[in-house]
């Protein structure tokens, strides 16, 4: 059967999914829930920051930012009217690897929600007017994440652990690379990274099959020769050390360490690591360093996974004086885990708190439009929910002990503090 011809249907216990690959390249994904009133819509496409040279930074997010300023037959303010008046919650945004536009509507506003979309995305005009006005919109996006302490320890943090490397420049980019921007630069690097090909077409929510016809009419059309990208390189990490003063109260600190790509077996005993150790009020870090020593009233860890790599990182907020102690606290912490590990009744919490939230947060059609995107791109396919469970239930106390053995380690670290006089 040809892969165009029609939808392949996954039916995995009670999960009903629907895939197709229409003739220009796009993926549609679909995951009909029939015992809702909503639809969540998503438009993925296979670019984020990491696809960028250094003087492209920020461009994949500009694109993003311009798919709303208009296209051949609707100006910004249509776009924004359109998605008002048929009550969508619509927004985007570009991460390292993926960019997403999405929405959330009532069923029976599906069509035009999907008008829009395949509109913003095949139609945009980059008008140089706009692209001036949506310059000046981000260079103060920028400056809004330049003055939270708490957002940009982690761009300096990945600046450290990943240097030249483009893992290491910022999604927003620069005010001077932004700036620069002209528009046959942008429209070259939207026909290469928005190809037909690079695009999923995520769905679920109370659909039909007139829907979704609706949608390959809408996404199946356009397409044009395939211009690649640069090969994305996995990035080397380095355990380099930041420090910068501003006008701040307190000091914020991240530590990271190398971790497991999403792709890797280990990753579901990294997760279980991070809720144990971080990742909630029962957490070790939580417990110990909040409500046992008062040193933080944020203290946290977190896991980021690319294709080829992570990083597992710890934040703490603090006040300068209680920094060291803070930091010893941490250590302190650390070295138990990788000496005496968790007990068994802290892992088996840890895999309900997973399996909880990931079951009540399904009962939301964009939790499922979220997921079908994620699966599609890194596996090609769909994974049911109780095999995916399987994997953590399979986890054992050994293996996080395992996995704890990179806090022996020395880590990078990003800190913000306030000046010294």
């Amino acid at each position: 059967m040809p892969r165009h011809a029609a939808f392949i249907v996954i039916e995995k216990g009670r999960i009903n999914m629907k895939k197709q690959t229409l003739k220009n390249g796009v993926r549609v994904v679909v995951h009909p829930m029939n015992h809702t009133r909503s639809v969540s819509i998503g438009v993925w496409v296979e670019v984020g920051s990491r696809y960028e040279t250094p003087e492209q930074a920020g461009m994949a997010h500009f694109i993003e930012h311009m798919l709303f300023k208009g296209t051949t037959t609707r100006s910004a303010k249509d776009l924004a009217i359109a998605f008002d008046r048929i009550g969508g919650n619509s927004n985007a945004y570009t991460s390292k690897e993926q960019t997403c536009y999405y929405t959330r509507v009532l069923d029976r506003y599906a069509v035009q929600a999907i008008d829009l979309l395949s509109d913003m995305l095949w139609n945009s005009v980059f008008d140089p007017e706009e692209m001036e006005r949506e310059k000046q919109v981000i260079a103060e996006e920028i400056h809004m994440v330049e003055d939270t302490p708490d957002d940009c320890v982690h761009e300096y943090l990945w600046e450290t652990i990943y240097q030249s490397h483009p893992l290491a420049q910022p999604i927003l980019g620069t005010q001077e690379t932004v700036a620069s921007f002209t528009r046959d630069q942008v429209v070259d690097f939207y026909k290469k990274a928005y190809h037909p090909s690079r695009v999923i077409i995520s769905i679920a929510g109370n659909i039909d099959e007139a829907l979704i016809k609706h949608v390959k009419a809408q996404f199946g059309t356009p397409t044009w020769d395939s211009q690649e990208l640069p090969a994305i390189t996995p990035g080397t990490f380095h355990v380099g050390e930041i420090q910068k003063e501003r006008e701040i109260e307190q000091v914020h600190v991240t530590l990271a360490w190398p971790s497991p790509s999403v792709l890797d077996s280990d990753i579901y005993a990294i997760v279980l690591l991070q809720t144990m150790l971080g990742g909630s009020m029962s957490s070790r870090l939580f417990q110990s360093i909040r409500e046992e020593k008062g040193l933080a009233y944020s203290i946290y860890c977190y896991q980021t996974s690319y294709v080829d790599g992570g990083v597992f990182a710890i934040y703490g907020g603090t006040s300068k004086d209680q920094l060291n102690e803070l930091l010893e606290a941490v250590h302190e912490c650390l070295v138990e885990v990788a000496t005496k590990g968790f007990t068994e009744e802290e892992l088996e919490d840890a895999k309900t708190q997973i399996e909880a939230n990931l079951y009540l947060s399904l009962e939301s059609s964009t939790t499922w439009m979220n997921r079908l995107a994620r699966n599609e791109i890194l596996y090609g396919t769909q994974q049911d929910v109780e095999s995916y469970l399987e994997k953590y239930r399979a986890v054992i106390c050994e293996d996080i002990l395992r996995v704890s053995q990179m806090f022996s380690n020395k880590p990078a670290k990003s800190i913000i503090q306030p000046y010294s006089s």
